[in-house]
């Protein structure tokens, strides 16, 4: 399902460019999917690289021990960037349109909460699994529209009602 009509991609981008910093304050307990996600990962994994697409500050990937991972991070917004890259987060790129040109292989990549904002999420997935080791991990996180209230509620579920939310997926997808 896409959202219509959307904003251009340049005009979304603008708006992630200038995001407040202060918006997005969490933590790993305050995140049931980054729980799952970490828990997963630890236990598939003792070590390598994990590439956190839309990493914000970089607050999911510092839970991981650097001595057993390498952490790397894509953001647009140029302040949150900053502060991922000042807690050790090497930044491959700034945008999520730059990832065909990286040449990085990673065990793990995440994005959470992203692929909703893209306009070519099947697109994006090649992308990245073109990144991914051969028996690596992808984690995506994102509204679900197979899910009750989503069902009953169709477009007016609060999830749709964020601008910038433009795609929206589910397990069948």
């Amino acid at each position: 399902c896409f959202k219509f009509p959307r904003p251009t991609t340049e005009k979304l981008n603008k708006l992630y460019e200038k995001g407040n910093l202060s918006h997005w304050q969490y933590e790993l307990i305050h995140r049931d999917d980054w729980i799952v996600a970490f828990d997963w990962i630890y236990s598939t994994f003792n070590s390598g690289s994990i590439l956190d697409i839309g990493c914000w500050d970089g607050q999911f990937l510092l839970n991981f021990d650097k001595t057993r991972f390498q952490l790397f991070g894509v953001e647009i917004n140029p302040k949150a960037r900053e502060k991922a890259e000042s807690k050790g987060i090497k930044i491959i790129c700034n945008n999520i349109y730059e990832l065909n040109s990286v040449s990085i292989c990673c065990e793990i990549i995440t994005a959470f909460d992203v692929i909703e904002h893209l306009d070519e999420p099947l697109k994006f997935l090649e992308i990245i699994s073109n990144l991914t080791k051969k028996n690596g991990l992808i984690i995506i996180a994102s509204g679900n529209t197979n899910a009750t209230t989503w069902k009953i509620m169709k477009n007016k579920y609060w999830y749709c009602s964020i601008p910038e939310h433009i795609s929206f997926i589910n397990t069948d997808w």
